[in-house]
């Protein structure tokens, strides 16, 4: 139980970072790119517009998770400030592809609403979803839900994890040696 609620401040410790990036992110787009043919207009179709989300938001926040939970110390953040570690289940050893697959599995749903937000008929985040839109949006809750109850139960291992073979665990601090009295 204590660990499932140390991954959650893990997350929210990550999640404050990559709220500053996106703040960033706008303030630069809205100060030096808001007339940019770069920067997709309400007449660019709909994939652009989707595709510079998913480079400028989604793309870097996969890589923030990725790079740094299949590095050496095997942790975000978030997770080293709260002294825990993404391992893969031995024999396995832990990979930037093995942390690459967890985390694309662990955003998923983030990036299925966000395509449902951004194939709205009319003008996204302002007309209203439709009934299938909003039913993808609610699976995709549903699926972060899961998750997120998942590290309660079956041993705290999130399907995301179970799918890369990996555990989160805490790191236990080297207990001090002896020192000698020569």
């Amino acid at each position: 139980m204590k660990l499932a609620f140390t991954r959650i401040a893990a997350f929210m410790v990550d999640y404050l970072v990559l709220a500053i990036y996106a703040v960033l992110l706008s303030l630069i787009v809205t100060t030096f790119l808001s007339n940019s043919t770069i920067i997709p207009g309400e007449d660019s179709p709909r994939t652009h517009a989707h595709l510079m989300g998913f480079v400028t938001l989604t793309l870097p926040v996969w890589l923030y998770f990725t790079l740094q939970e299949g590095s050496s110390k095997r942790a975000t953040l978030g997770k080293r400030l709260l002294r825990l570690q993404v391992n893969a289940l031995p024999p396995k050893s832990m990979t930037t592809l093995r942390a690459g697959i967890r985390n694309a599995v662990k955003f998923l749903p983030w990036e299925i609403a966000h395509a449902a937000i951004w194939y709205v008929p009319g003008r996204p985040f302002l007309d209203p979803m439709p009934t299938a839109n909003l039913m993808i949006c609610f699976t995709a809750c549903l699926a972060s839900l899961c998750y997120l109850a998942s590290l309660f139960f079956f041993g705290g291992r999130t399907p995301y994890d179970r799918l890369a073979g990996t555990v989160v665990t805490g790191v236990s601090t080297p207990s001090p040696s002896p020192q000698s009295t020569d």
